[in-house]
């Protein structure tokens, strides 16, 4: 029966409908689902299999965590690999039965199509991607899939041509000046990981002049976006983007109005180049905490 069941939430609804007495056998089996997914996730099943399977949080809680020493190392999230025999990028399918996997491509095998896999093994590690609600509520883009482009020319005109029919710009040296600008940090946002230090992109305007419009434009084609609004906290964000590695946007990112933008203020300015890390004391099993490093570099666009 556990066979059947790849998704906790469904697994859990099975279990509401059958005795309370054939429910403990599935319980483990329910928790290994739960381990995959991510804290914010986890803690909502957590606080809904209570109800279900009666056990107390704090034994659940260190049940998770004893799980998540055996494996650490072994298993783990990403969303893009690349290895001495293949490069693999994740994909969002929606319209597929299974809807989050990876793309890959096997040097080896340069003209073939990139094959579909759910996870990836490389040495003892196993990869599977982050089965969050961010993903598929839009907060996260990630591409559907691959198409020829031409030469990068031919890429950078149609990347210009979309940037001028949907973004109202000034028809004048300036305006064509940015046009390509915006054209060209988006092609560098997709080859970031080759690059020691990267530059941010803002736009700075008064209210119904446009930001959000462009972020939106700009965003969607950038590498793996991650949109966020101006009422975002710090502690999501570094997590986000040290999981992601993609192109951070915030809209309505005013620093100056209010001290919650300190943190945040901090993370950017150490976001543009690699080596700084933000630390933070995460809580364990054993000793109390770990430090543990999260890695904020990357592109951002940004719009005050």
């Amino acid at each position: 029966m556990l066979d059947e069941y790849n998704d906790p939430w469904e697994l859990l609804n099975y279990a509401r409908g059958i005795d309370m007495s054939a429910r403990p056998p599935l319980l483990q089996g329910w928790i290994k689902l739960v381990q995959a997914r991510d804290p914010a996730e986890k803690d909502s099943l957590l606080q809904s299999g209570r109800e279900v399977f009666r056990y107390r949080m704090e034994t659940i809680r260190s049940t998770l965590r004893q799980m998540d020493e055996v494996t650490d190392g072994v298993s783990q999230k990403s969303v893009s690999l690349v290895t001495p025999d293949f490069l693999a990028e994740m994909v969002y399918r929606p319209d597929h039965a299974q809807p989050l996997g990876f793309l890959v491509h096997t040097f080896a095998r340069p003209d073939d199509p990139p094959e579909f896999k759910e996870t990836l093994e490389h040495g003892r590690a196993i990869y599977y991607p982050p089965n969050s609600a961010l993903l598929i509520s839009g907060t996260v883009l990630f591409p559907s899939g691959v198409e020829e482009y031409g030469t990068e020319m031919e890429l950078f005109r149609n990347m210009r041509a979309y940037v001028r029919k949907y973004i109202q710009l000034e028809d004048t040296e300036s305006g064509r000046e940015f046009s390509t600008l915006i054209c060209c940090y988006v092609l560098m946002t997709w080859v970031h990981d080759k690059f020691e230090a990267v530059p941010y992109l803002r736009a700075i305007g008064d209210l119904g002049t446009g930001k959000s419009r462009f972020l939106q434009v700009v965003g969607s084609v950038a590498c793996r976006p991650m949109m966020v609004g101006g009422a975002t906290t710090s502690a999501p964000v570094f997590r986000l983007i040290d999981l992601v590695h993609g192109t951070f946007v915030m809209d309505e990112a005013d620093f100056g109005k209010s001290d919650l933008w300190d943190e945040l203020s901090k993370i950017l300015n150490m976001g543009y180049s690699r080596g700084f890390t933000v630390l933070r004391a995460e809580r364990n099993a054993k000793d109390g905490f770990d430090i543990k490093s999260y890695d904020t570099f990357g592109p951002k666009l940004l719009a005050t």
